[in-house]
């Protein structure tokens, strides 16, 4: 990193979040009003955008590069927040580099999943379930496991593949994207789903279109909500300030096409473009 440098201070320690786009600013904002007292840094490594179709042997790859840059000359982090559902549960189930994370404070979203689950134990208990996520975290059955805990009446799988595209590359507010979204989601109208669980960060900007397409009634969990928290407990301090959006640091690895998406995004959230460096990882992953 180069010009982003001025906004770190070496005394402070460093919050990296990462997510495969630019859908984990969410959380990011979340965290925002009581971190002041540490560096922040969000990296949207949409390189390899989209995660849910990448095989287990890319997905390992992908995430060993993100722990692996808390420990070289390009991100220097005490915590570190896996912001994708996705790489939460690749990394659950096969962990990496578990020496390192001994050294590095990891907060991932199967830990706000479960968070979630326990506080909403009730309002599961014989409903009618829909698990919204992308296709390898439907297909790992980790989070139906733990769904299946708290006795639900029925889990819908519901493979979200083309609301996953259409809001990482912030096409999702255009026709081509309403009719993709509708077109993915009609289906499960039938289901009458009492609750929709958003397992992936890209969801919680659809939420008025999936309610319209599914049922306008619907409760959504949304395990993003929990990161805030559990960081909040993370952090060694009894003092909590807001930071600034413009005091953190933007990072991005995709190409021209995939960085102008990526800031389009955030002007989404903040209401002003935030200034992403592209940054290139060191790592060889086959696609």
């Amino acid at each position: 990193m180069n010009k982003h440098d001025s906004k770190l201070d070496l005394k402070k320690s460093t919050i990296l979040i990462v997510d495969s786009c630019a859908c984990g600013l969410a959380v990011l904002k979340s965290i925002l009003p009581f971190v002041e007292n540490y560096n922040v840094i969000y990296f949207a490594d949409t390189e390899y955008n989209p995660l849910g179709l990448k095989t287990k042997e890319q997905l390992s790859k992908i995430i060993s590069s993100w722990h692996n840059i808390t420990f070289n000359n390009e991100i220097k982090a005490d915590i570190l927040i896996l912001a994708c559902n996705t790489a939460s549960i690749s990394s659950r189930i096969s962990p990496v580099y578990p020496s390192i994370d001994q050294h590095l404070n990891v907060i991932n979203m199967v830990d706000a999943f479960e968070q979630m689950l326990k506080k909403n134990a009730q309002l599961i208990k014989n409903k009618r379930v829909g698990l919204m996520a992308t296709r390898s975290t439907i297909n790992s059955r980790y989070y139906q496991s733990l769904i299946d805990l708290y006795n639900p009446k029925e889990i819908i799988e519901i493979i979200a593949t083309q609301c996953e595209k259409a809001v990482a590359h912030n096409y999702f507010e255009t026709n081509k994207g309403k009719k993709e979204i509708n077109c993915e989601l009609s289906d499960y109208a039938k289901h009458s789903l009492d609750i929709i669980i958003l397992a992936c960060t890209c969801f919680g900007y659809i939420k008025n279109q999936i309610a319209a397409t599914t049922n306008p009634s619907t409760m959504f969990m949304d395990p993003s909500d929990f990161v805030s928290k559990l960081t909040k407990e993370s952090l060694n301090t009894k003092t909590f300030l807001p930071k600034k959006p413009f005091d953190v640091v933007f990072l991005s690895s995709g190409n021209t096409l995939q960085n102008r998406e990526t800031k389009s995004l955030s002007k989404k959230i903040f209401g002003v473009e935030m200034d992403f460096e592209t940054i290139k990882l060191k790592r060889e992953i086959i696609s």
